[in-house]
């Protein structure tokens, strides 16, 4: 696991979340986060990148995935969850259990949110990032102190 904050240039990022946070950003309402047996928590997503098609707002990412420098992508989606009357962990999964793929998670709002890896919480502080194994168990949350919480979730091989 390894934390990068002020991952992107600030004009860069202010950019990028000026799009993904705008009302005309197009998102999918989701009746679940993962599957059960976790909490039946609703969220909305976007899906960038998923079974080797890159979708209409892929170009946005383009400074994202440029600092990864990934040799393969195998998803990128971002997920906004509403604000809960107190944090709800979204359900504890795996990426992939390919061994091969490495995960990230970009935080694009500060909120009391988190990501959890185990016993390590890795506060949704803006423009930081969370780089961790696939294949490793870890969960998102809701926040209590901002209306959304927003990620960008990456699947990829180095």
């Amino acid at each position: 696991m390894n934390l990068v904050k002020n991952f992107l240039d600030q004009n860069t990022f202010i950019q990028l979340k000026n799009i993904i946070f705008s009302e005309n950003f197009p998102w999918t309402y989701n009746d679940f986060c993962t599957d059960p047996p976790a909490p039946q928590i609703s969220q909305f997503t976007h899906v960038f990148f998923w079974d080797n098609v890159a979708r209409e707002t892929y170009p946005i990412l383009k400074p994202l995935i440029d600092k990864i420098n990934p040799k393969s992508i195998g998803k990128i989606k971002s997920n906004l969850n509403l604000r809960t009357s107190e944090i709800i962990e979204t359900g504890e999964h795996q990426d992939t259990p390919d061994e091969r793929f490495t995960s990230a998670v970009f935080f694009l709002n500060d909120n009391d949110g988190y990501c959890r890896i185990g016993n390590n919480k890795f506060e949704s502080k803006e423009n930081s990032i969370v780089f961790l194994k696939s294949n490793t168990f870890h969960t998102g949350s809701t926040c209590t102190n901002k209306s959304r919480r927003i990620v960008i979730n990456f699947v990829y091989i180095d």
